[in-house]
């Protein structure tokens, strides 16, 4: 593995796999659904939603759009929102005549995504099915209370795919917001695996670094409290007893 900084300072780990004509970039941004209400108080599940609406539509292309290009380049996209940070992912032939369409289509998508209020629509009632599916599980309810007692009023407490109540805070106007203030290139680390030269992995980080808003680092998140030991009981009508320590 080699790691360098571009000439804006985020951080590059880069690891050449010739065996194989394809590229892989993971763009790593301090973004996780810890992030959720710090524009807004209450957002929990903004991060996740924002994931789930980033290739849904740009001004100038439709969701399916995306996906044909995508698909015509032979390239596979995704992101996903963790607690702690937010991925977007390209793997990618190496061909230049495809690896460098592709990455238009990613920039495309970072700089430029709207959030049309179909696919919002569409994908809050997903949500509000799936919330409400979590209710009925006793391992995920078990999950959900544990981070709970375990962080209380860190950001870290609250479940990234948010509850039935705060979803409904999130509008398209807030996940906007959510991706033009932290999936900026001051806010981000990326890895790139593949077929390519150390110079060439520099002149694609560079690409995308310049290309992406500059904006700001996120702060710092604080330290959670340390928690006293204790158990809690949480009656369930199940005739399984789920059990978490930590």
């Amino acid at each position: 593995m080699q790691e360098f900084k571009t000439q804006s300072g985020t951080r590059v780990l880069f690891v050449e796999a010739p065996e194989l004509p394809i590229v892989d970039v993971q763009l790593v941004f301090d973004a996780g659904s810890a992030r959720d209400s710090e524009l807004k108080s209450g957002q929990y599940g903004l991060a996740s939603m924002t994931a789930q609406l980033l290739d849904e539509g740009t001004s100038t292309q439709t969701t399916d759009q995306i996906s044909a290009t995508f698909e015509r380049l032979g390239a596979q996209f995704g992101a996903a929102a963790y607690r702690d940070m937010f991925t977007v992912n390209l793997r990618t032939l190496s061909d230049s005549n495809l690896l460098n369409p592709a990455i238009d289509q990613l920039l495309s998508i970072l700089k430029d995504a709207n959030v049309p209020q179909t696919s919002y629509d569409r994908i809050m009632q997903q949500n509000r099915v799936g919330l409400a599916a979590q209710k009925e599980s006793p391992s995920t309810t078990a999950n959900i209370h544990f981070m709970q007692e375990l962080y209380d009023k860190h950001p870290y407490a609250q479940p990234s795919s948010g509850t039935l109540a705060s979803i409904e805070l999130i509008k398209p106007v807030d996940i906007r917001n959510f991706k033009d203030t932290y999936l900026v290139a001051k806010n981000l680390n990326i890895a790139i695996v593949g077929q390519m030269s150390l110079g060439q992995a520099k002149v694609l980080a560079e690409r995308i670094t310049q290309s992406l808003p500059q904006g700001q680092h996120a702060r710092t998140l604080p330290k959670p409290d340390t928690t006293a030991a204790r158990t809690v009981y949480e009656p369930f009508d199940s005739t399984q007893t789920h059990i978490r320590i930590g």
